[in-house]
């Protein structure tokens, strides 16, 4: 078992990292609870709280098409039946020949990843969702923004560097808000694991608890 993570300097305010850490607090700031753990520490601990909800068989076991994917995307985005993303209307239609939905209120003609950090992406969402899968998993186990890099992602998913940057940059914005956002909701579908109620939430020891349940 790890001890205690050190918190890192921040990088000047404006920085993709300092953007990244201030937002790690979010957990405990949401619930109105005190935190005795560093913003570094913060976002290594939600990291693992998804890690523990990935499928056991791995990401491109659960979804190994690309329809199984926007399959999962559309239920993960709208859980409750597919609403248009303008105006939120429920009366939607198909259209077969371009393999868009139709909004009949608003006429709005949009796919599984319009109007979302997916929207006009070329890259394929089995691909997003194994670079999810990739960087919940080193981000719980290694808190260092830096790994995997672009160039690492670049040959593991076959893209360009440009790509793979941007990718990376997108997934990790949207893995720091509340149950990981849209991409995190997709692919830690597992029931949510908890500290025991005797594990001050926001501590140390939740921290420590957490890291040991990821490492057996």
């Amino acid at each position: 078992m790890q001890g205690r993570l050190r918190a890192e300097t921040v990088e000047a305010p404006g920085s993709w990292t300092t953007i990244l850490l201030e937002r790690t607090g979010v957990s405990n700031i949401q619930r109105g609870m005190p935190s005795d753990l560093s913003p570094l520490e913060e976002r290594r601990l939600h990291m693992m709280k998804l890690l523990l909800r990935l499928p056991v068989a791995g990401v491109a076991e659960a979804w190994p098409t690309e329809t199984a994917c926007r399959e999962r995307l559309i239920v993960a985005r709208w859980p409750g039946g597919i609403r248009c993303p303008k105006c939120e209307s429920g009366q939607i239609g198909f259209l077969e020949k371009r393999k868009n939905y139709r909004c009949k209120s608003c006429r709005l003609q949009f796919t599984a990843q319009s109007h979302s950090l997916l929207h006009r992406s070329h890259v394929d969402l089995q691909k997003w969702f194994r670079t999810t899968e990739l960087l919940i998993w080193h981000n719980a186990h290694h808190p260092d923004l830096n790994y995997p890099t672009g160039h690492d992602l670049k040959d593991h998913l076959e893209i360009s560097y440009a790509a793979a940057h941007a990718i990376k940059k997108k997934i990790l914005k949207e893995l720091l808000l509340p149950d990981g956002g849209l991409l995190g909701s997709c692919v830690s579908v597992g029931p949510a694991v908890y500290a025991p109620a005797d594990v001050l939430a926001g501590s140390s020891d939740e921290l420590l608890w957490y890291d040991a349940h990821i490492t057996t």
